[in-house]
Parts: C-alpha cells; structure tokens; sequence
C-alpha cells in the first residue's frame, strides 16, 4: 500500500480531533493526512475531558481510509509510535492504559483514536515544550520530535493498515508501563 502524504496546519483551531471527525470524507483516501495545529482553544482527551492546549505544543490528527476491518488496536500503534519518539529523544516515559503517556511521573501526551465510516482518525496531544501545573512537558525541539514522529507514523501505517498490529507485538511487550498504587 503506498500513501500520498497531505499536511494541513492551522494557527489555532477548536480541536483537531473534531475538525477531523467532522470532515473525515473529505480527506483524499489515497492520502495519509495529518493536521496540525500551534494552539487549540477546546482540546479534547478521552470521555469528551478537556485537553489543555498550550501554545507551542504539538496538537496533531491524522486520517486515514481503512480497510473494511476495524483496528481496535490502533490506539496501541499510536501509543507505541509516540513511545519509541520520546525514547528517541532520551526521555523516559511509561505508558498508562488506555491512552497516556507519562514522564517524571506527571502525563505529558494523551491520544484519541475514532473511527467514521471508512475513516481512521489518530489523534495526540503533547506537551513539547509547557504544561498545566499538574502535567509535565518534555521539554524538546517541538518541530524537530515532530518530524521525527510523523516520519515514522508515515513510513508504519501502510504495515498496520495491511496486517493489523502484529508485526509490532514484539516491540510493544517491551513498552514500560506505568500503574497507579
């Protein structure tokens, strides 16, 4: 499977996630496309929670057209995209189920995934640069960990879409969780 690949930024938006959901049959099939955003004014986390967009921090959704089969496991590609990024960088971070990833014991990044009709929408909040109080922040080059992360995202998705999660079983069985006492 060969993807175009279509990037879409806006300045500030309500929610990428949303915007996507709302447009996702208008985005080119043929095409792995990614929006991004430098500030959202109503990011949002798992349960319709709020996600607290600061500037400069990345705010990104991708669509995708999927095969007729449904990928519940499309949360743990992009976890695991995510993961291996932040791991790249040098950081340590854990993943908590079913959606976040943490760092220095605070969340620094949560991820959505939804399906409309043929449509996967991927979506991830990470605090790059500045977090809330009760967050942290990774505190690396925003333009470059994204790069990075779109360009594996990119060059993995034809290989989840084809034959779903397995190919990256091994390598999720060595993520480091983290649990709450």
């Amino acid at each position: 499977m060969t993807l175009n690949r279509k990037l879409l930024f806006f300045e500030t938006i309500d929610s990428t996630h949303e915007y996507a959901k709302l447009h996702a049959n208008l985005f080119d099939p043929a095409s792995l496309t990614c929006l991004r955003a430098y500030s959202q004014t109503k990011g949002r986390g798992q349960n319709d929670r709020t996600w607290i967009s600061l500037e400069g921090n990345l705010f990104v959704t991708y669509v995708v057209k999927i095969p007729p089969r449904v990928y519940p496991e499309a949360a743990n590609f992009l976890a695991l995209c995510l993961y291996l990024t932040i791991r790249h960088e040098g950081k340590k971070v854990l993943f908590k189920e079913p959606n976040d990833l943490y760092f220095e014991g605070k969340k620094c990044a949560g991820f959505l995934c939804h399906q409309t009709g043929d449509r996967l929408i991927l979506s991830y909040g990470l605090n790059t640069q500045s977090a809330p109080e009760e967050f942290s922040a990774l505190r690396v080059d925003t333009e470059k960990f994204f790069r990075h992360l779109d360009t594996l995202i990119f060059e993995q998705i034809p290989t989840f879409l084809n034959q779903g999660f397995s190919p990256f079983a091994n390598e999720w069985n060595k993520v480091e969780r983290f649990f709450k006492n």
